[in-house]
């Protein structure tokens, strides 16, 4: 496969990368792990060999750069600002800004259109005006895209919940569809489960929330140390519970484990998901001070 590359390596455009991650998310999603891991190498040697990878590549470190200037402190009108300042800068300038909307749903709310707004009104500019309306046009976008994708995303794991309820085995039907047991699966299941408990379906009750722990647990087979001590922890139900979880598991925390929980912290709070933010930041305090 890289032979073939590197003989074709004038061929090789920004369209080709397109078509080259979404054949690497199909595969990720099929489960195929050397395949996945062989297209990943793939990607990163074109990269670093070809005209179009290198300017991919710096597009993706400019991206990377952006996201890292939003923080928990970011307020709408900064990132505003912000969006305004790549959105300025041309058609990479978008990609940018796009970028950053993705990574930032949470900020990029009815307030925040809101502000963008007024700052349209007050605006004389005929450039600013023109880059808020296409950041307003691209935050609706994105969002109506979104919707569909996870409305979609739910059809397909309520089909699979429904076959994993109508099957005679619920274990084997359970693993046959391990690749699709997820957030949204859990997610889709617990809707299920409250739905059936306003119904004062207690049989119903019972099977969904069995189907629930042994999903939580095919789940977290697939998860490595950390990540399964992290579901751990975010599935306690009190502080003195997820206190005795990283006391029983103080052999496993490290410098790595904090820091990638303070990634998963700013992630959150990019995303408007205070509640879980603010639980991972105590998570990470706790572990830190056990360090």
């Amino acid at each position: 496969m890289q032979m073939v590359a590197d003989r074709n390596k004038a061929l090789i455009d920004s369209s080709f990368f397109v078509l080259l991650g979404q054949v690497i998310n199909a595969v990720a999603a099929e489960g195929q792990s050397e395949q996945h891991e062989a297209l990943v190498n793939l990607r990163s040697s074109l990269l670093e060999s070809t005209e179009a990878g290198q300017e991919l590549k710096a597009l993706e470190e400019r991206v990377q750069d952006a996201l890292s200037r939003i923080s928990p402190k970011t307020t709408r009108e900064e990132l505003l600002t912000q969006l305004l300042g790549y959105w300025n800068e041309g058609e990479n300038g978008e990609t940018v800004a796009t970028a950053v909307m993705n990574a930032a749903a949470g900020l990029t709310d009815y307030q925040f259109l809101l502000g963008l707004a007024d700052r349209l009104e007050h605006s004389n500019d005929p450039e600013e005006r023109s880059a808020l309306i296409a950041i307003r046009e691209r935050i609706v976008e994105i969002g109506e895209q979104r919707t569909q994708s996870q409305q979609m995303a739910a059809q397909q794991v309520q089909a699979v919940l429904q076959e994993v309820l109508q099957a005679p085995d619920t274990d084997a039907a359970l693993k046959e569809n391990a690749d699709q047991i997820n957030e949204m699966f859990l997610a889709v299941l617990a809707s299920n489960i409250r739905q059936a408990e306003q119904n004062k379906a207690t049989f119903a009750v019972q099977r969904l929330r069995t189907i629930y722990e042994k999903a939580v647990a095919i789940l977290e087979e697939q998860m490595p140390p950390e990540m399964k001590l992290l579901n751990r922890l975010l599935s306690a139900p009190d502080e003195s519970t997820m206190r005795r979880l990283l006391q029983d598991n103080r052999s496993d925390l490290s410098p790595e484990f904090v820091e990638a929980l303070r990634g998963l912290e700013e992630r959150f709070h990019r995303e408007g998901n205070s509640a879980l933010a603010s639980r991972v930041g105590s998570i990470r305090g706790q572990a830190a001070l056990m360090l």
